[in-house]
């Protein structure tokens, strides 16, 4: 894989199409051909999803977290975040003779903006966030192993909310892997296995 960030727009059906399924999709998690969901009451669309897949030094993880909003659009709208996650460790845990013992842990579980004061500014930090242009052909023929995670996020670009655009900026590092690392750390105790 590319060591440069990637940066893709495309229409909502091109994205619905092309966009590979995690393994966590397997585990029940919504497919980007969901993009509206009645949780409770209220129905929500997809707003915001990140994927993460990879790692490295035994520790493999493989999460899609989703954001929703309610809709329809309200003033003081509601957001959910619901996550799905498989972290695969192969030295989760040790037992004294017997050294090492591979661990996987699977979490399908929900944040949600009306008791989570982090929510909002996590995604409002997503948008400050600088997004680059394509790379010239000449530069795009590179690739690299890595032993940290690629994260992906895929959104509506800025000035085109609501005309269906998508826009999928995903890398290894710096900054939309910065920016999740900080909101999973803001968001983690506001994780609940219920909603």
């Amino acid at each position: 894989m590319p060591l440069s960030p990637q940066i893709t727009l495309l229409s909502l059906s091109s994205l619905l199409t092309c966009l590979p399924q995690p393994a966590s999709a397997q585990m029940g998690a919504p497919t980007a051909s969901n993009s509206t969901k009645r949780i409770g009451n209220e129905m929500f669309r997809e707003t915001y999803r990140v994927t993460e897949r990879g790692g490295g030094l035994g520790v493999m993880v493989d999460q899609t977290v989703i954001f929703w909003v309610s809709s329809p659009p309200s003033a003081h709208p509601r957001w959910i975040a619901e996550r799905n996650r498989r972290l695969d460790n192969a030295c989760g845990r040790s037992e004294p003779g017997k050294g090492c013992i591979a661990t996987s842990q699977i979490d399908h579980d929900w944040v949600d903006s009306a008791t989570c004061p982090a929510l909002v500014p996590s995604l409002n930090d997503l948008a400050q966030l600088p997004i680059p242009g394509f790379a010239p052909p000449a530069s795009v023929n590179f690739s690299f192993a890595s032993d940290s995670s690629f994260v992906e996020v895929t959104g509506s670009p800025r000035g085109q909310a609501g005309i269906g655009a998508r826009i999928a900026y995903g890398e290894y590092i710096d900054p939309v892997a910065s920016w999740w690392r900080h909101a999973q750390i803001n968001l983690q105790p506001c994780f609940k296995a219920n909603i």
